[in-house]
């Protein structure tokens, strides 16, 4: 594993946000100085998506107060973040349709089929 390189992304309220990049399967987001805490439990339990919630909002409230810092106004910050977590939705299915068909493909090869 490769030694964790720190990005300073801004500083609000005497808070860091920075981007720790180790390998390609372990990345964490710091806000405040903290490490994003891990569920609680591995399996899925009640209470699962409010302990990520509150996981989430120190780097949260982050991200809005350095975007602040820079002169975004509250309402673009969340507008823009609503923007990516739908263009993220976007991606995922497009590469899960994508993994689909090159399975298909694959399936078809090995099969001796032309596709």
């Amino acid at each position: 594993m490769r030694e964790a390189r720190a990005v300073r992304i801004c500083k609000a309220d005497n808070h860091h946000i920075g981007l720790f990049r180790t390998s390609r399967t372990r990345r964490q987001l710091f806000g405040g100085g903290e490490m994003i805490s891990r569920p609680r439990e591995a399996n899925d339990y009640p209470d699962r998506v409010i302990d990520c919630q509150e996981a989430m909002e120190p780097g949260f409230q982050a991200i809005v107060d350095c975007m602040l810092e820079a002169a975004w106004s509250r309402g673009e910050t969340l507008r823009s973040l609503k923007r990516l977590i739908a263009a993220d939705n976007m991606t995922q299915k497009e590469n899960a349709r994508t993994e689909t068909q090159l399975a298909i493909a694959r399936a078809m090869m090995r099969a001796g089929r032309s596709f």
